[in-house]
């Protein structure tokens, strides 16, 4: 089976074990599209982690497609997996 990415991107920085910072850019993106940034910040809270994420820069004619696919191929997989964890 081919894997055919959809995605792709570069690591902009990263602050061990605090941040990540990307650019993204989907297929769906236009030639003259600029990437998208992706930063994930880690942090602690109380006796639990938290996770703030901020996508910008995502064409507004792609909009949709890219939030729908956090929730498809990301959000609801990870909160299934935890969830399952904790069992």
């Amino acid at each position: 089976m081919k894997c055919i990415s959809i995605l792709n991107g570069n690591i902009l920085q990263v602050v061990k074990p605090k941040l990540i910072v990307q650019s993204w850019r989907s297929i769906a993106f236009n030639e003259e599209d600029t990437d998208s940034t992706l930063i994930i910040n880690f942090s602690q809270e109380g006796e639990n982690g938290r996770i703030d994420l901020v996508h910008i820069d995502v064409p507004e004619h792609d909009f949709e497609g890219v939030k729908e696919g956090w929730d498809k191929r990301y959000f609801i997989p990870w909160k299934e997996y935890l969830e399952n964890k904790t069992k």
